[in-house]
């Protein structure tokens, strides 16, 4: 055979290896999952009595959690500028919640000195304030099944504090804040992300 024409076999050959179909496979996008939990609150007038439902707070719109520790600085400037929104009208109670991040290390008193009360409390808050621990159990919000050998923090990657998210109305995180201390910029995205968020849940 003459090498011109066995170059030209070889390249039709190689033409013809692998896959040939026009046709690309879709594309397989699980949906994830969403959770919800049912944990005690410091049992304050605004915490809107001693437990709280993650789900069922959801169902009157998207929410603000905030992941707390008591000696998080993080935490006290996040909440201080949460407290000022909703004082001047920018944000409501109704849109936030403050969940105990590291409740096996600090007391639920320690938690009320912080966090509790207007009079008492270095940092308070005018909305709830959620305790889970480990042992709170977890629930898929769709199937309402619940989640075995996660605990409530496991599910939610184990935030560290402070952490900021946004859950829309079918319990989803649609944002995470990445900034320790808050600043006018970061708060005005706050609230112009649930805002969106809000806007897009009742169209």
């Amino acid at each position: 055979m003459k090498p011109s024409a066995f170059i030209a076999l070889l390249m039709l050959c190689a033409g013809l290896s692998g896959c040939v179909s026009d046709t690309t496979p879709p594309e397989i996008v699980e949906s994830p999952q969403r959770y919800t939990f049912t944990a005690d609150t410091l049992n304050r007038s605004v915490d809107g009595g001693s437990s709280f439902n993650l789900a069922e707070n959801l169902q009157d719109g998207p929410m603000i959690v905030l992941w707390v520790s008591t000696g998080c600085y993080g935490c006290h400037d996040w909440t201080d500028v949460l407290y000022e929104a909703v004082e001047n009208g920018t944000l409501s109670n109704d849109s936030i919640v403050t969940i105990h991040r590291y409740p096996d290390f600090e007391s639920r008193q320690s938690l009320h000195n912080v966090y509790g009360s207007q009079n008492n409390s270095t940092h308070p808050t005018s909305w709830p304030v959620v305790i889970p621990d480990d042992d709170t159990p977890v629930f898929d919000i769709d199937s309402q099944s619940l989640v075995v050998g996660k605990t409530v923090f496991e599910v939610y990657d184990y935030p560290l504090s402070p952490t900021l998210q946004i859950f829309n109305n079918v319990g989803d995180i649609v944002w995470t804040s990445d900034e320790y201390r808050p600043s006018q910029f970061s708060l005005n995205n706050v609230v112009d992300i649930l805002q969106n968020v809000e806007n897009s849940t009742f169209l």
